[in-house]
């Protein structure tokens, strides 16, 4: 069991009911493999007697049947139809995955009811020793999306890109993805949730003075998406005070009991690079950020998708409610027709 996919193109399409279980062996797979799985069950396992060989190739395979549902020996088929149930009717037995029942119970490895909490010890000891995420340089240091593991519940996304937070450094690969969308919605430079704030008295040239002047000063927190040298999208985010500028604050501020310790503001992908997965591995490297941070109580105001036409890229400049649903932000309240309050907890 080995992931073997182009995970920036790899697109799932599945008829089985159980369907998030089968998506979700991609990431854990990947983390797995990547925090080296197959070499420490090599070194560290030994089965008994006649019990068979090659555990190394064998262990994989349980720990994806566990976490796709596997309560059984028996139900370790879902590996041999990867999730299309009704496409292979034929039922597999343990043969399928070279295993024989003994050999589970030899290799530490048990199934009970909820199979996904059951894991031997020692792979639950190679989970825990994974780094959160992975840090590579490349002009500056930049987080690697590939092995940004999660917290309470989200988990970054599994992604090609490299992200690395807007700075003086950065400075330069942002200004020319801005350029190279018009300004941004007309000349924004993503200044509308700063207390300048766009819009009536605001010119282009004037919004990009002052985006740069809060990078200069330190007042913006902001994750740049690169595809190889090529800064091709954003996630803004920051505390209240460094974005107070909401849409719909009249609207907000009835419904409003605790505020949020950050805001996720403006998030931005190029022309050219959209449906790609670069909001994902934005919006992910921005709660890592944050979880790094400190945490607590996280607040976006993103678009509903559901029961609507389709709508330009403008009228999704927050994101879509869908996106942050990902992550485990649960809708709050309504501020507009379509606008929801989100928020998520992360506790660092």
């Amino acid at each position: 069991m080995r992931l073997l996919h182009s995970l920036a193109r790899t697109h799932e399409s599945f008829d089985d009911p159980n369907l998030v279980s089968r998506a979700g062996l991609v990431p854990v797979m990947a983390l797995a493999q990547r925090a080296g799985l197959t070499e420490l069950v090599a070194e560290q396992v030994r089965p008994g007697g006649p019990c068979g060989v090659n555990a190394q190739l064998k262990v994989p395979c349980l720990v994806a049947g566990m976490i796709g549902g596997a309560d059984s020996i028996d139900d370790m088929d879902l590996l041999r139809h990867g999730g299309n149930g009704r496409a292979v009717r034929r039922r597999a037995s343990a043969v399928h995955a070279g295993l024989a029942p003994a050999e589970s119970a030899a290799l530490g490895v048990t199934f009970s009811a909820g199979g996904q909490r059951c894991r031997s010890g020692d792979i639950a000891a190679l989970l825990r020793r994974q780094p959160r995420s992975h840090v590579r340089p490349h002009n500056g240091a930049g987080r690697h999306c590939e092995a940004a593991a999660g917290h309470n519940g989200w988990m970054a996304p599994v992604s090609s890109y490299v992200t690395r937070p807007l700075s003086p450094d950065t400075w330069d690969d942002f200004a020319r993805l801005v350029e190279a969308n018009n300004g941004v919605w007309g000349g924004c430079w993503c200044m509308g949730f700063h207390p300048e704030g766009v819009g009536k008295g605001h010119t282009v040239s004037g919004n990009r003075l002052a985006k740069q002047a809060h990078v200069r000063n330190g007042t913006v927190h902001q994750i740049l998406v690169y595809d190889g040298d090529e800064c091709v999208g954003w996630c803004q985010y920051g505390p209240p005070a460094e974005l107070p500028n909401i849409n719909n604050p009249k609207a907000y501020a009835k419904g409003l009991g605790e505020m949020p310790d950050w805001r996720i503001g403006c998030i931005f992908t190029g022309s050219g690079h959209r449906r790609s997965g670069v909001a994902r591995a934005a919006l992910g490297a921005a709660l890592a950020a944050i979880h790094d941070a400190g945490g607590e109580l996280v607040e976006a105001y993103p678009e509903q998708v559901e029961g609507r036409a389709p709508q330009r890229g403008g009228y999704f400049h927050t994101g879509p409610a869908d996106l942050f649903e990902e992550f485990g932000f649960e809708r709050d309240r309504k501020i507009a027709k379509w606008r929801w309050v989100m928020r998520l907890r992360i506790r660092s």
